[in-house]
């Protein structure tokens, strides 16, 4: 199995981008998309962070936002479903046939997917983003080891954003109090959630079962060429 982790930018005036840019300290999560009728569809969405009242206000006032309902709400967090009149991103990833793992994150005006699957149909995936003019950005292209794979979805998130913020980079890049912030949780929930990943990471590979893993510095050389050059 391979993965190709993605940073995929949103065009202006999608409701994600439009967040983003309005409240530096949003988490924005999207944990489950429905397809609607035509290009619509309907998203389940986790908002944390200081500015969640004024973000929901904001998301209500958008004309490409309608029927929304909020599931859960408190000062600093809420879970809200609504549908979406047209997403140009979910619409080609539809299209490319390979579903996104979710949840997905959305930071700096960019969707992070993640896609698993065979090599020529993640390279397919890219290929419809490119075709539909949208700019997107590798993250990872390579083998996918069942020792990841063996991760909760929001393991994986997690991990995904540790790497590409060069959590493991030597010398690292962000701290750990960093890595919490933008993922929207306490220091502590944060090294109690990377003690839990590595931990299971290191026992799929001394068992044997991690295969050729993540190359977190840019994938695997020959199966990033494959994948990239849709």
């Amino acid at each position: 199995m391979h993965g190709i982790l993605l940073g995929v930018r949103q065009p202006a005036g999608q409701w994600c981008r439009v967040l983003d840019r309005a409240y530096g300290d949003l988490t924005i999560r999207v944990r489950s998309v429905v397809p609607s009728e035509g290009p619509a569809c309907t998203e389940t969405v986790e908002l944390a962070g200081p500015d969640v009242p004024k973000a929901l206000g904001h998301l209500r006032r958008l004309a490409n936002v309608s029927r929304l309902q909020v599931l859960d709400e408190d000062k600093r967090h809420a879970l809200v479903r609504f549908q979406v009149d047209g997403c140009p991103v979910l619409s080609a990833v539809r299209a490319g046939g390979v579903p996104p793992e979710l949840p997905f994150r959305c930071s700096d005006g960019e969707d992070r997917l993640l896609f698993l699957g065979e090599a020529d149909e993640l390279a397919g995936v890219l290929h419809e983003l490119r075709r539909r003019g949208l700019e997107e950005r590798v993250v990872y292209a390579g083998p996918w080891s069942r020792g990841v794979d063996s991760l909760t979805p929001h393991q994986r998130d997690v991990l995904a954003t540790a790497l590409e913020a060069g959590y493991y980079a030597h010398p690292r890049r962000i701290s750990m109090t960093r890595l919490a912030e933008r993922l929207g949780v306490s220091k502590s929930t944060m090294s109690e959630t990377l003690m839990i990943i590595e931990t299971r990471l290191v026992e799929e590979h001394m068992s044997g079962a991690g295969g050729d893993g993540w190359h977190p510095a840019g994938g695997h050389p020959k199966a990033r060429e494959a994948l990239t050059t849709a």
